[in-house]
């Protein structure tokens, strides 16, 4: 079995251990986690992917190292050996290392918070299995709504701590009906990411910086076509059918573009959506999410998908997606019966209540989260779907933890409980939440046992997995299953009522 050590890591300034290992997440630097030893292959990786792959730059190598031993330590033995797994598979698949792009984001208004789980443990098995080693792989960060903040800070090449932090400690309500402040927030936590990368701090990140680092970056946005509404990516249509030079764009103009929600920045009966546009553009924009199907930006796969089946020689890219669930009432129960409590919610921002948050949140899913799973499942690509949870037990205190709609002003506990059960760090473990967690969600599918078992000469490894599954899906009739689609909505639509 493949574990790190037991020990905790001690607080440099107190010598007391911490209270949760998903302190050690927030500020790796503040303990000692990076002078703890880890399992020899887990050694072995960081060496490998870290220490040689980064000789140029000690600060770096810091940096990823005790971001790295710091998750490794929250995790238990046995996550810690799925985890070992998902890496081991994808090393040993080099075949395909060239087909593993990079990670798209959904929407959903706060409940994308727990969504940056997904995000550091991704993060890590694509640093350790060597993807981010290799110039030109994992490189692609998409999102809708406010999905773009974690595809943004992965695409500036932000660290699993910073991406934690700013989504957990944010007051998202003061940017209430203030977009220039909302931009403002958006841009410092890119900055954020690049300066950590570069040691060079920047004003206002850029697509020019995204060429620095050579990622790419864009977002699912609506805008009106007459009377209709239709999604696009949208730095995409600026660079192409609108000519305008978008490496000198503010890249917090494009996520303030995706997360403009009615109630949130503009009132409903606003025809011009609070006029988003964007320099020499004339369109405005609103979040793509209200458009069915469009809460996860799927054209860049489904082109490729549809290439794969006139040409079976060009293999689809595969990207890591990731959503988010509402919690049902049936997960409440299930947390109720395993000792939870629940409290009266607070922090509802009563200005989206009153206007309609709980319809807009049906609506949302109704329109979109539906139709993404539909979309998911006809092209056969559930296999890199991810999908995190937005209700836990705190362990600390027992209580019910929920992100529902509207919550804008969540607490950092809140927030914080939510992340880290879906990752999960050792104390949820414990709890036994009726969901799976990321670790579990990838372990699951992407993994064969014969195939690590073998080193990679029997079985089929996580792409193989991923193709068989679209193949079925290009050999055999179309079906989608209605009824199961009809029954997720139902659920959700429960919980967000």
């Amino acid at each position: 079995m493949i574990a790190v050590s037991s020990n905790e890591p001690i607080n440099i300034r107190t010598g007391n251990k911490p209270e949760k290992a998903g302190e050690v997440l927030s500020n790796p630097r503040r303990f000692t986690s990076h002078n703890l030893p880890v399992s020899k292959q887990f050694d072995e990786w960081i060496n490998e992917s870290v220490t040689e792959g980064c000789k140029s730059n000690g600060r770096i190598r810091f940096l990823l190292t005790s971001e790295i031993k710091a998750l490794l330590h929250s995790l238990t033995d046995a996550d810690q050996e799925k985890l070992a797994n998902i890496i081991k598979a994808i090393k040993q698949d080099k075949t395909h290392h060239h087909l593993y792009r990079g990670m798209i984001f959904g929407g959903g208004e706060i409940r994308v918070v727990p969504e940056v789980a997904g995000a550091m443990i991704i993060n890590t098995i694509a640093i350790l299995s060597g993807l981010k080693k290799q110039e030109g792989l994992f490189n692609r960060f998409y999102g809708c709504s406010a999905g773009a903040m974690p595809a943004g800070a992965m695409a500036m090449h932000g660290l699993n701590s910073q991406m934690l932090d700013e989504s957990t400690k944010t007051q998202y309500g003061k940017f209430y009906m203030d977009r220039p402040k909302f931009e403002h927030w958006i841009n410092k936590c890119y900055a954020r990411s690049f300066a950590s990368t570069t040691g060079r701090a920047v004003d206002i990140v850029t697509g020019h910086h995204l060429e620095e680092l050579g990622t790419e970056f864009d977002v699912c946005a609506g805008k009106m076509n007459g009377k209709a509404k239709e999604s696009t990516m949208l730095l995409k249509l600026l660079r192409g059918q609108l000519g305008i030079e978008t490496k000198n764009i503010p890249l917090a103009k494009i996520g303030s573009a995706t997360a403009n929600l009615p109630c949130l920045f503009y009132y409903p009966w606003d025809r011009t959506f609070g006029n988003c546009v964007l320099e020499e553009g004339k369109d405005c924009f609103f979040d793509a999410g209200l458009i069915p199907g469009n809460d996860l930006p799927l054209d860049p796969i489904r082109e490729e998908v549809e290439q794969y089946r006139v040409d079976r020689s060009k293999l689809p890219s595969f990207y890591f997606l990731i959503g988010n669930q509402a919690a049902t009432k049936d997960q409440v129960r299930t947390l109720r019966e395993l000792g939870g409590r629940e409290e009266k919610e607070k922090n509802i921002n009563p200005m989206l209540l009153r206007f309609g948050s709980k319809l807009l949140s049906l609506l949302y899913m109704f329109s979109s989260g539906n139709k993404t799973l539909e979309a998911i499942n006809d092209l056969g690509i559930d296999r890199a779907y991810i999908e995190v949870s937005c209700a836990a037990i705190d362990p600390n205190t027992n209580k019910i933890e929920q992100l529902k709609p509207g919550n804008i002003n969540a607490r950092t506990e809140t927030k914080k409980t939510l992340l880290l059960a879906n990752i999960p760090t050792k104390e949820f473990r414990e709890m036994n939440h009726p969901f799976e967690t990321v670790i579990d969600q990838l372990h699951s599918k992407l993994i064969d046992a014969s195939y690590i078992n073998s080193h990679g000469q029997l079985g089929k490894s996580p792409y193989d997995l991923y193709l068989s599954d679209i193949d079925s899906k290009i050999t055999l009739p179309q079906t989608t299953d209605k009824g199961q689609s009809r029954n997720v909505f139902l659920g959700r639509a429960a919980a967000a009522l």
